[in-house]
């Protein structure tokens, strides 16, 4: 794959004037804007592919109310603006998986866009139209039909979903650590009914991979909700590297 060609890409960051990012990873504290700062071919442990790693460093600005005052008819509130240093990427694996993969911000944003605006920036890297979207449709909605068999490594936590009607159901769970879908419980068969009359549409899954006995994976429970645009998913607390690979297989192996 010639993306994952060394000269090839010490060519393409050359002609970008960005060569010095594949041999010293640019130190940058507080981005003025999404610049990149490392491209490297990624050689993981036996077993794993290698990949393409193209890293950009971003600001997320937002605000924080500091004060509020309340003085006779008047009320003055005093917000400070915060700034802080976010981390995007695109790895690119020998088989033509393409990922990008953005680090959550705490103020309401269209991750889409922050997803564009990467592709923007690493434009003479990578072509674009070359890789086309992972609809995430059927894995959401795999996940539903077949809980039971999948109780042992996934809890539930919340679902919506929509017949072709655009009559929607959403179930939840009491709390976090519950399972959505005990057997015959009311969640359960409410679900076997709305499944029994066509193939509906599952826009949300809230679900926790869980850790088993005899396996190292996952090390701990992964919280995940597949939801928003339909090539995503979100991973909602970091994790290490072997976890996410883990995830990332149970998502890819549900789209088949």
């Amino acid at each position: 794959m010639e993306l994952l060609n060394e000269t090839a890409l010490s060519d393409n960051l050359a002609k970008l004037d960005l060569s010095e990012i594949m041999t010293k990873p640019r130190i940058v504290g507080k981005s003025n804007g999404l610049q990149l700062v490392e491209a490297r071919i990624d050689t993981p442990k036996k077993g794993m592919m290698r990949s393409l790693i193209l890293k950009a460093v971003d600001v997320n600005s937002y605000r924080e109310r500091e004060s509020k005052v309340i003085d006779g008819d008047r009320e003055i509130e005093t917000y400070l603006w915060q700034h802080d240093r976010v981390v995007d990427l695109i790895s690119v694996r020998e088989d033509g998986l393409l990922e990008v993969r953005i680090q959550s911000r705490k103020n309401a944003v269209n991750y889409e866009e922050l997803a564009d605006n990467i592709f923007t920036k690493t434009t003479g890297l990578i072509e674009r139209i070359k890789f086309q979207p992972i609809s995430l449709a059927k894995a959401r909605l795999t996940l539903i039909q077949k809980r039971s068999q999948m109780g042992h490594i996934v809890r539930f936590a919340d679902n919506q979903l929509r017949d072709k009607y655009g009559n929607s159901i959403s179930v939840a769970s009491g709390s976090k650590q519950q399972e959505l879908y005990t057997k015959g419980s009311a969640s359960d068969k409410a679900m076997d009914g709305f499944l029994s009359v066509g193939t509906p549409t599952c826009d949300e899954i809230d679900c926790f991979w869980l850790t088993r006995k005899g396996s190292s994976e996952p090390s701990v429970e992964l919280h995940m909700l597949i939801a928003g645009a339909n090539h995503e998913y979100a991973l909602t607390a970091q994790c290490d590297r072997k976890d996410y690979e883990y995830a990332l297989a149970q998502i890819l192996n549900l789209t088949k």
